[in-house]
């Protein structure tokens, strides 16, 4: 009667020994279904001040977007959970992101590749800064920043190709400028 019970007791303990593994696969399986259920974001409202408020730059385009991602402070954290296993570094800069929203459009109507042509000049016009501009071909890329403070508030990719697709990607949150300058990005 003992040797039954004191099986039972080694197979929980060793459950137990084993449950920082079990943890970092529920992390990461929870990453992947919050990444695929992640609800929508308008890229509107720009109450934060790294979060592009479209609407008000005047980007409103009558077609609906063919991508519409947004990840949240929550996803942001569960991967720098994930991400401190091997990449400390990488760590920090995801627990520092507050959200990432990307609107694109494939192909672009003519509207709006129109209102997506004059939005850096509204970016820049509404106080975010001109990192990058690059043109290749018919393809336009523009990064802007958004300081707030000493950090980074916001950041902002606009990539136009009149043929293919319109994209608007927006990263909100608390970065330093040192995070980002591992990135490769020229700073202002």
């Amino acid at each position: 009667m003992l040797t039954p019970l004191f099986h039972r007791c080694l197979d929980q303990f060793s459950w137990c020994l084993d449950l920082p593994r079990r943890c970092l696969d529920l992390l990461r399986l929870l990453l992947v279904f919050s990444l695929l259920a992640a609800p929508a974001y308008a890229g509107d409202g720009g109450s934060e001040p790294g979060r592009l408020d479209l609407v008000a730059l005047g980007f409103e385009p009558v077609v609906e977007p063919t991508v519409d991602l947004t990840i949240d402070a929550a996803q942001f954290a569960i991967a720098a959970l994930v991400a401190a296993e091997t990449d400390a570094d990488l760590a920090a800069l995801l627990g520092n992101v507050e959200a990432f929203c990307l609107r694109q459009y494939s192909p672009p109507d003519a509207a709006t590749f129109a209102a997506a042509q004059v939005l850096p000049a509204a970016i820049v016009a509404d106080g975010w800064q001109l990192v990058q501009a690059e043109t290749q071909g018919s393809r336009q890329v523009t990064v802007h920043l958004k300081l707030d403070g000493l950090v980074v508030g916001g950041l902002a990719v606009i990539a136009i190709d009149a043929d293919r697709e319109v994209s608007v990607a927006n990263v909100v949150g608390n970065i330093q400028p040192a995070q980002l300058a591992t990135l490769g990005l020229p700073l202002p």
